[in-house]
């Protein structure tokens, strides 16, 4: 009886956190984030609901600051187009008007046009309210799936660690300019590594969010290999040719090819897109682009001892099938990267769009046999790696002495941190 009455009480207690908490981050959502983490470890049960909640309210603070991203260089970034495109759906009166634009645009993007149709539908005036919707999405689904692999067998990861490191993934890991500037493929990637998750924990719908993401963005495409092969035995079997292959093929441009089989089939909104992306040489590759793809290499060869380790010599055999599956995704998503790297637009989108699976290799560092300092070394090498280079990437994306950047409530840190969410919600860009 005693045990009952204080698992309610301790039930109450952490409600009243969680309203305090939330009425603090009404009032100032940076400060009102920084204070979910202290408030997600007070809980003493493990409780799916508070967990989600968490998650989804450090992911809408992300989706408020991108609410007052705006355009300020002498080119135009990607999310000025979004709100252009976002007056165009404004404007449409009729659903059959809306169906001949989406056709007329390509069509190959349906989940996307039609959620932003529906926005538009209550706030046909309000440009910004879908990036902040996309923006949240983004972060909320890639942290949840996040959340589901650490808890996947094969050494779990300690509850503490998940959660801060879910915090650390938020703040430093996923790149938060790449996400409000390419918003279409980062959420699709984000619903995909969710897809990805629901799939090796054996959960229901797996498919059904394989589809979403795909209808949100087509470029997932891509990545079915990563999903459907991963544990594949032909695909395993042939697996060193298979990478043969991706390394000729880094040598051309991979679009050029995409474009010739395209063209053979019936259907133009793909065709488009790759004749569109083929020869788009207005970025280079620069250092930070191929520094993360060789350190990408270097993480993914303690996991590669570590399985010869578990399958060669013996040790805990039973975590054998899984490091397996884990590794086949990694290096799948590795030797995508390798395909794409003729193509500087594609690479370049790519390197910086599988953040999801960066994660993925530092959650399973973690569940490696390494002794506990080599393993949490390796990790925090990691994390202060792209951290750093994702906080460069928003420092030089949001100076005035770039053309090509974006602000954030005026790039303001005494808006950002003392503003409340009534005053983040009445910013309007110009």
């Amino acid at each position: 009886m005693e045990a009952v009455d204080s698992f309610k009480t301790r039930k109450h207690f952490d409600l009243i956190l969680i309203i305090s908490v939330v009425s603090v981050w009404f009032f100032s959502p940076l400060v009102g984030a920084l204070l979910l983490l202290p408030l997600w470890i007070s809980f003493k049960q493990k409780s799916q609901w508070k967990d989600t909640f968490i998650i989804f309210m450090a992911s809408l603070t992300f989706g408020l600051i991108a609410y007052t991203g705006q355009s300020i260089g002498v080119d135009e970034t990607d999310i000025a187009r979004y709100h252009f495109y976002y007056t165009v759906v404004s404007d449409i009166e009729s659903i059959g008007s809306f169906f001949v634009l989406m056709v007329l645009d390509g069509g190959s993007n349906p989940v996307f046009y039609v959620i932003n149709f529906l926005i538009s539908r209550v706030f046909p005036l309000n440009v910004q309210v879908h990036i902040m919707f996309w923006v949240t999405v983004t972060y909320f689904f890639t942290l949840m799936g996040v959340y589901k692999l650490s808890g996947l067998y094969a050494r779990p990861v300690p509850t503490l660690v998940t959660k801060l490191l879910i915090f650390i993934f938020l703040i430093g890991i996923m790149p938060f300019f790449t996400i409000t500037e390419i918003i279409k493929q980062s959420a699709s990637v984000s619903i995909f590594f969710y897809a990805l998750s629901k799939k090796l924990l054996n959960e229901k719908h797996s498919l059904l969010w394989l589809l979403v993401a795909l209808l949100v963005h087509v470029s997932s495409i891509m990545l079915l290999p990563v999903f459907f092969f991963y544990n594949n035995r032909l695909f395993i079997k042939n697996i060193y040719l298979l990478f043969f292959i991706s390394i000729v093929l880094s040598f051309f441009n991979f679009n050029v090819i995409l474009t010739s089989i395209l063209s053979l089939l019936p259907g133009g909104a793909l065709l488009a897109t790759a004749k569109e992306y083929q020869n788009v040489e207005v970025w280079t590759i620069g250092f930070r682009i191929y520094s993360t793809f060789f350190f990408y290499i270097l993480l993914l060869l303690p996991l590669f001892y570590d399985y010869y380790r578990t399958k060669k010599l013996n040790i805990l055999p039973e975590y054998e099938p899984i490091k397996k599956n884990i590794l086949m995704i990694l290096f799948l998503s590795f030797m995508i990267l390798l395909i794409n790297r003729g193509n500087v637009h594609n690479f370049i989108r790519y390197v910086f769009g599988l953040y999801p699976f960066y994660m993925l290799v530092i959650i399973f560092t973690l569940k490696t046999q390494f002794r506990a300092v080599e393993r949490y070394s390796i990790a925090i090498v990691a994390i202060c790696f792209f951290t750093y280079s994702n906080v460069k990437l928003l420092a030089v994306q949001t100076s005035d002495d770039v053309n090509y950047a974006n602000s954030y409530f005026d790039n303001s840190w005494k808006n950002l941190l003392t503003s409340n969410v009534y005053e983040y919600l009445s910013f309007e860009v110009r």
